[in-house]
């Protein structure tokens, strides 16, 4: 795989991720006043085919932790794309994978809606 299916597959990835980090932005916002510690978020599987639109059952504990790492993403089990990410941790929801290159750079990355 060339390079530029490489950054090609991770943009994909990104855009999913940032996706996701406004959803959980806008719960958070409506449950602030809760005695909430814990939510269960619906977001988007954040793997690299950008057809995909499959929604997994991620906890806000859990995407924090996982993406204090910008390198690792949260992927429904069987997306995992091995030629451009390695898995890092699978539970029964979800696997965490690890880019194998550097994601691109967030600051402003314009969001397609297509």
């Amino acid at each position: 795989m060339d390079s530029q299916s490489e950054r090609k597959l991770a943009e994909n990835e990104l855009i999913f991720k940032k996706h996701n980090e406004r959803i959980k932005r806008g719960v958070e916002k409506l449950v602030a006043q809760s005695k909430v510690d814990d939510l269960t978020l619906n977001l988007f599987c954040e793997c690299s085919n950008e057809k995909c639109q499959k929604m997994v059952a991620v906890s806000t504990s859990d995407y924090d932790r996982v993406h204090r790492n910008n390198r690792y993403f949260i992927v429904l089990r069987g997306h995992e794309n091995m030629q451009v990410e390695k898995v890092i941790e699978k539970n029964s929801h979800f696997s965490v994978v690890e880019k194998l290159i550097t994601p691109p750079a967030t600051t402003g990355m314009q969001l397609n809606p297509t």
